[in-house]
């Protein structure tokens, strides 16, 4: 299925690695994961982390920290928990949804291998739901009510 999948347990601690490469490891857990093409896909973490990964590697190719930024006391700050993710298949764009109510827009670049932020779209509500359509229009649902609260056009 095109739709969104969530994948829940923690990664806490684990590498997320070959024996034989450097140690990456994660200290949230990956909750939401959808793919860009055949050969990568997009994955939201709980440590507030958006990574880009190939089906043939174990570690990610590339990874956004704190992509939404942060909150909390000077000293205190949480990462804002990545909720959702979503691909306009087979192109280059990606985009993130946060509870800190934005949806953010990336580019994938050096052939699926790097994040740029492009924008970053406001909406109502935290996001529990992203994706992308097929008339290149993104959805995202409001944890408040559980239905479509809107559409934002990609280019």
């Amino acid at each position: 299925s095109d739709a969104p999948q969530r994948a829940f347990g923690p990664v806490a601690g684990k590498a997320l690695r070959d024996p034989a490469a450097p140690s990456v490891t994660t200290l949230g857990s990956i909750d939401c994961i959808q793919l860009i093409n055949e050969e990568h896909m997009i994955t939201g973490s709980d440590d507030g982390s958006v990574s880009v990964w190939s089906v043939n590697k174990k570690k990610p190719l590339s990874t956004v920290k704190v992509a939404h930024g942060s909150f909390g006391d000077a000293g205190l700050e949480q990462p804002h928990w990545v909720a959702s993710v979503a691909a306009l298949r087979n192109s280059d764009t990606v985009a993130s949804g946060s509870h800190n109510s934005e949806i953010r827009l990336w580019a994938c670049g050096q052939g699926t291998r790097s994040l740029r932020p492009l924008f970053s779209v406001p909406v109502v509500g935290p996001m529990v739901e992203t994706k992308a359509g097929e008339e290149r229009d993104l959805h995202h649902s409001s944890e408040k009510t559980g239905r479509s609260a809107g559409r934002a056009p990609c280019y």
